[in-house]
């Protein structure tokens, strides 16, 4: 499991391990709030779709109009766009969320093309500056430079202990912890989602 999680560290953020890979070394973070990043990456793909419907109702945005780009889109005093979000909002938990977009803004699923329209021209600018200062763009791995252990890596460590997980009783100590948070998570996740659901049609109103 820890090398899987550092050839994706690499591949994805370029990010070299400390020493190599062994089992015993338990270098992973400890992040329990997977699911609830779900509902972050896919909101942030969802509020640009909803804000180019919300242009285009506004009058504000017109893909063949080159005067009217999606960033530079202003919804302010547009009752438009504010009625579309509110006949999103109203919908709360009473029926599945691509029902909801459909009939609002005639799409039935995410759609991450909004997303790259609005930041197009950044992305543009982008490509032309790194021609012209022939940056390069990502990166190589190269090559497995790193130590290959504790000692030899010159590291310190703070009070003579090193995460060793081949301990049996660190290990248990590890699984006890790793276990008692998962239950902890997955308790939250059910309240979380049981007040979603319930209070999601009172609160959308609430707040319009």
């Amino acid at each position: 499991m820890d090398k899987s999680w550092w050839i994706n560290r690499v591949d994805i953020d370029s990010w070299q391990a400390p020493i190599s890979h062994i089992f015993r070394d338990v270098y992973f973070e400890e992040y329990l709030h997977n699911k609830i990043d779900d509902r972050y990456f896919v909101s942030t793909v969802l509020q640009f779709q909803i804000y180019r419907g919300m242009c285009r109702a506004a009058g504000q945005y017109d893909v063949n109009d080159p005067r009217k780009p999606l960033h530079k889109c202003d919804v302010y005093r547009h009752p438009e766009a504010g009625n579309l979000l509110k006949q999103i909002m109203s919908k709360g938990a009473s029926q599945p969320w691509q029902e909801t977009l459909e009939e609002a803004l005639g799409e039935g699923r995410l759609d991450g093309s909004a997303l790259r329209e609005y930041f197009a021209p950044l992305e543009e600018w982008l490509r032309l500056e790194n021609l012209r200062t022939n940056e390069y763009v990502g990166w190589n791995y190269d090559g497995d430079y790193c130590k290959r252990s504790i000692e030899t890596a010159n590291l310190q460590v703070f009070g003579g202990y090193y995460n060793d997980a081949n301990h049996q009783q660190q290990y248990l100590h590890f699984m006890k912890l790793l276990l008692s948070h998962l239950f902890i998570s997955m308790v939250w996740n059910v309240i979380l989602n049981s007040f979603t659901t319930s209070h999601t049609v009172c609160l959308s109103y609430k707040h319009l």
